[in-house]
């Protein structure tokens, strides 16, 4: 399979652990977000239970929720399988969630954001659909007992008028679920992919269930949230043989100002930057700062430094389009809140930030920042 496929400028994450190395114990308490049905559906009670158990290998997101109805009754939080019914409620389940990554690689020269969503049959997951501005990709997931959170199928890509398709591999790994944040309604993963047994690209990615989704208008008062922010720093094009890359992870705080709409996000590296990023009032990357460089044990591989431009202080600049060589600069992310009514309990976001001339000391060359969060509300 072609490199060019792509989506992220962190492919020699996998070399480093996946993406799935370095993640915190669990933190937060669990809570039961409220004015949730057990769906009205076909599924006998056996059915069901079987749904929930298996789905929960993968996340901790609700299997099936009702928005409305007259006679609410279990909440599936329980995770019981109950049979009871709700009476004219709207049915969602996971396969009505699209998860979202940050835009793709800086070389491509597009701001899209690929996509991501599962399929399920009796409300159980068995398949992933991966999809960006040339990939489509369904896939099977693997009954293997061992490996529930990988799936295995075909992908089609079409570039220049020309088709492609062979197999492909994935690996979902809910990093909320693996920190024990908690989350019912969205979720913050990593997903790796590449062919049958390479898993050499990694998105991180989010999302959750429209119909609990709360836009960032609609919220009035001052928030806090804590979580966790993973993420990976890569210097060198993805396919450079001295690419070189290193996994970060932090506690992560995130704010809401209830009169300006803002959100804030600060995580800070134990051994690389302090990042704060500033989404606007639509929940959408406005501005996004790196401070601290000068921290005792900053990363480096020995020949580079890891830092933008060798600074200790640097504010991420516009996104700057280029093709064929021409210098390019991403800069991209975003917030969502989920909840009851219009009162957030979780949140979850993206950020990317890359420039194909940074100087690391050496030479000027890529450098990017890939990282995804996930918080409870305090």
């Amino acid at each position: 399979m072609r490199k060019y496929l792509v989506l992220t400028s962190i492919l020699a994450l996998a070399a480093c652990g996946g993406g799935s190395g370095g993640h915190h114990g669990s933190i937060g308490n669990e809570t039961t977000p409220g004015d949730i049905t057990t769906p009205t559906d076909t599924l006998t009670a056996e059915q069901r239970a079987a749904a929930i158990a298996s789905n929960q290998k993968l996340t901790d997101m609700e299997s099936f929720i009702v928005i409305g109805g007259s006679n609410p009754t279990v909440n599936p939080n329980t995770r019981s399988g109950a049979t009871k019914q709700s009476d004219g409620g709207i049915r969602y389940d996971l396969s009505d969630v699209t998860f979202k990554t940050a835009s793709f690689l800086m070389s491509t020269g597009s701001d899209t954001r690929g996509t991501i969503s599962f399929g399920t049959e009796n409300g159980e997951i068995n398949k992933i659909h991966i999809v960006d501005d040339i990939l489509d990709s369904s896939l099977d997931r693997m009954s293997d007992s061992d490996k529930t959170n990988e799936f295995l199928g075909t992908y089609t890509i079409e570039e220049d008028g020309e088709l492609e398709s062979g197999q492909l591999q994935a690996r979902y790994t809910s990093v909320a679920k693996e920190n024990g944040l908690g989350l019912k309604y969205a979720d913050f993963a990593i997903l790796e992919w590449g062919e049958p047994g390479e898993f050499d690209t990694t998105y991180y990615m989010v999302g959750g269930y429209e119909a609990k989704e709360i836009k960032t208008a609609d919220i009035s008062n001052d928030m806090a949230f804590t979580g966790v922010a993973e993420g990976v720093v890569m210097v060198g094009n993805f396919d450079d043989d001295d690419a070189s890359t290193h996994n970060v992870s932090a506690v992560s705080s995130l704010t809401f100002n209830g009169q300006n709409k803002t959100s804030t996000l600060q995580a800070n590296f134990s051994d690389w930057y302090d990042v704060t990023a500033t989404m606007d009032s639509n929940g959408n990357l406005a501005s996004l700062k790196f401070s601290n460089g000068d921290k005792e044990g900053f990363y480096n591989d020995g020949s580079r430094t890891f830092k933008w431009d060798g600074q200790d202080e640097y504010t991420a600049k516009a996104s700057q389009g280029g093709q064929d060589g021409e210098h390019t600069i991403v800069r991209d992310g975003f917030v969502e809140y989920y909840g009851d009514g219009k009162n957030p309990a979780e949140a979850v976001g993206v950020i990317k930030y890359g420039d194909s001339e940074i100087n690391t000391g050496t030479r000027k060359e890529s450098m990017t920042f890939d990282m995804g969060f996930g918080a409870k509300r305090d």
